[in-house]
């Protein structure tokens, strides 16, 4: 039994690493690829690419992409149906009318012949669906055709690697069978009338094509497909032959118009987009659609190499016997894997093979290095269950003597959280279930407060206690917490989906707590047993905090200390819900919802940001934000205006104008704005003191 987990052990380790080794090995993954390529033939000398590239755009005429307009396109389309091509596909978009509707009138015609083809992009609000050229879909629309790529990654189930562009879709979400640029300019090229698509063929003539999900694999023959410049064809110093019979594709290449992808063919580098297609065209002309198999078989090849190889260095006496024996191993698989690329257009990818055979040969002598701190490994992380890693470190560092009763008085950030619907959950849950679910909870909460260098100081029951700034110094403790209240607040969404999938249909919430201030901290108790935590009022305000969430019906609540320490117009959104005192308090102390985070980018602009919004809730900020900001920010932007009109309707509450106050709190709509109109209408019937400072006195904890 013992020497079963050992290996059990060595073989979970040995399959660690080959998940690791496949990102280390990502780039080499572009390498293999292009090498399973370089076996296909050269380019088809029967395709020719007009590129708009650098020597086009560094032309007399032109200085940048805009310049070209539609009468220089249809001038280029009209001079190459001049020379007699076999077809003209056109892979730039004219989504919307031009300028010069005569340019317009020009280009629409130079694309009336049949031999011209308009790329467009695939839209399924039009009908058809395709995106509209020249402003309309209508005109033309036999000689339009989508030019969508799709990434395909074959190892997407077990890592995120770059996306590269390898797939021609002919249906998008099963539905809507529409032809590419490429496969459409092939079948007139071939003169084929009939055409069968489904989601597993593509049929053209007496040509079938398997397709995956409705999807044509992209074989790659190469980057350096005949090329001319536009400029070189506008100004008529191309040769007639070498138009004359070709299927010329217009696209760019030039760097500066991004129109470029990664490939499976380009090893760290980019292909333009146009060359793409016009290795989508020798696909269909070759008859050699490349197929991916399910990933599923390709991890079950993998692991049967997995188990191969460790056999091999399992029971071989010498290492470098081993390795020989597996390096042979490892060739014998790619050399099968060429075989199936070359033969059945099956492309197998290299990597998996590889990255098992890396994992494996660098675990062995490192096995013995691993078993001699396996214990104390196992002691360490023991104890960083329950502080952080840093924390630990820090204690070891110190010595034993650091242990020692006592404490020093020092500011920290105090932080309470608790589980809202845990009574319910208890009660529908039988007890094993339960356990899950909360160690699913504190886990992901723990991750959390760790990841921003906290200290756990205790559990208690379903609720979290934490603090910052000990035994580590740490100059932005208050942002931190603040920082880990919002990420737990995502993870929360992690432990619902937990219950889902258990069939509890039970919604948890959870309320924090968070105050800074001085207090005690060190090891307090007895010598045979002891907590290392903190003591002092700022403990006692984070726990009232974190309950009065139930009153303003907010999640996260902090003190104006930590406000404060972060800074108002800093780098997270506070609103300010109200000023209080609490029950046993003598001093009035404002309270305030940690609403969001800034990002880095918008940091400078936040305090105008604030400044616009403080004036006019609703006031435009096109001038602040550019129109992407504003879009790709719109959770901010929302919250930024919801905290504004908050404020104003508290300005007016606070100046005594109860009656405004109520209207404005009344078109906010949220529990806490609800909670103070209510309190706004009451003092609109009976007004308070005058004396009045705005202060709320909480009567019970």
């Amino acid at each position: 039994m013992k020497r079963f987990r050992r290996w059990g052990m060595r073989i979970i380790i040995a399959a660690v690493l080959a998940a690791g080794s496949l990102f280390a090995l990502s780039r080499f993954d572009y390498v293999l690829s292009s090498w399973l390529f370089s076996l296909n033939p050269a380019p088809s000398s029967d395709v020719l690419v007009v590129a708009l590239d650098e020597v086009t755009l560094w032309a007399g005429d032109f200085k940048r992409y805009q310049d070209i307009d539609r009468c220089d396109y249809a001038s280029l389309i009209e001079t190459i149906l001049h020379d007699d091509p076999r077809m003209v596909a056109v892979d730039i978009f004219f989504h919307q009318a031009g300028e010069d509707i005569g340019c317009d009138r020009a280009l629409a015609e130079a694309a009336d012949d049949p031999r011209v083809i308009l790329g467009t992009e695939y839209d399924p609000s039009q009908n058809p669906p395709i995106a509209t050229i020249l402003g309309s879909s209508t005109p033309h629309g036999e000689n339009i055709w989508y030019v969508n790529i799709l990434a395909h990654n074959p190892f997407t189930p077990f890592l995120s690697l770059s996306q590269k562009k390898n797939f021609l879709p002919l249906y998008f979400h099963g539905r809507d069978p529409i032809l590419p640029l490429s496969v459409e300019a092939y079948r007139r090229a071939a003169g084929i009338e009939s055409i069968r698509v489904s989601a597993e063929n593509l049929t053209l003539g007496s040509r079938t094509f398997a397709l995956d999900r409705g999807r044509l694999g992209i074989n790659f023959f190469g980057a350096d497909y005949e090329t001319e410049s536009v400029i070189d064809v506008l100004e008529r110093r191309t040769p007639r032959e070498r138009i004359e019979g070709k299927i010329v594709f217009i696209g760019a290449t030039a760097s500066d118009i991004h129109d470029v992808f990664l490939t499976p063919l380009t090893p760290g580098s980019f292909l333009p987009g146009v060359m793409i297609h016009a290795n989508a065209y020798d696909t269909l002309m070759r008859g050699a659609a490349v197929r991916y198999p399910d990933p599923w078989l390709v991890a079950l090849g993998a692991w049967l190499f997995w188990l191969g190889v460790f056999a091999v260095f399992a029971y071989t006496a010498k290492i470098i016997h081993a390795l020989l024996v597996s390096l042979g191993i490892l060739a014998a698989v790619v050399g099968g894997i060429a075989a199936l690329f070359g033969i059945w257009g099956w492309f197998v990818p290299i990597l998996p093979f590889v990255a098992v055979f890396f994992a494996v040969s660098a675990y062995m002598p490192l096995e013995r290095y691993l078993s001699e701190k396996r214990e104390k490994d196992a002691i360490r992380e023991i104890f960083a269950k329950y502080v952080s890693a840093d924390v630990t470190a820090d204690l070891i560092q110190r010595g034993i003597e650091s242990l020692s009763l006592g404490g020093q008085a020092r500011n920290v950030t105090v932080f309470f959280s608790d589980l809202v619907g845990f009574t319910t959950l208890s009660e529908t849950l039988d007890p094993e279930t339960l356990g899950k679910v909360l160690n699913s909870y504190f886990e992901r909460m723990t991750t959390a407060i760790l990841a921003e260098r906290g200290t756990i100081d205790k559990f208690i029951g379903d609720a979290i206690m934490a603090f910052w700034n000990a035994p580590l110094v740490l100059e932005d403790h208050a942002a931190r917490a603040c920082r880990s209240a919002l990420e737990q607040r995502k993870a929360l969404s992690e432990v619902r989906q937990d219950l889902l999938r258990l069939g509890v249909d039970t919604q948890i919430d959870m309320r924090i707590g968070i105050s800074a201030g001085l207090v005690v901290v060190g090891n307090f108790g007895s010598s045979h047993r002891y907590d290392y935590t903190v003591l002092g009022d700022t403990v006692n305000v984070a726990s009232r905090l974190e309950s009065i969430n139930k009153v303003y019906g907010t999640h996260i609540i902090v003190s104006a200390s930590v406000r404060d320490s972060v800074g108002a117009y800093g780098e997270f959104v506070f609103r300010e819900l109200d000023r209080i005192t609490l029950k046993g308090k003598h001093h009035a102390t404002g309270i305030y919802e940690l609403v969001d985070r800034v990002p880095d980018a918008l940091r400078p602009r936040f305090s105008a940001l604030r400044r616009q919004l403080a004036t006019d809730p609703d006031a435009p900020l096109d001038h602040l934000l550019t129109s992407e900001e504003i879009e790709y920010h719109a959770m901010l932007v929302s919250h930024l205006r919801f905290v504004a009109r908050y404020e104003r309707a508290l300005r007016a509450y606070r100046t005594r104008n109860f009656s405004r106050a109520s209207r404005l709190f009344a078109g906010i709509s949220d529990p806490t704005s609800e909670l103070m109109r209510r309190r706004s209408e009451e003092y609109a019937r009976t007004p308070p003191p005058e004396d009045w400072d705005g202060v709320y006195v909480f009567l019970e904890k």
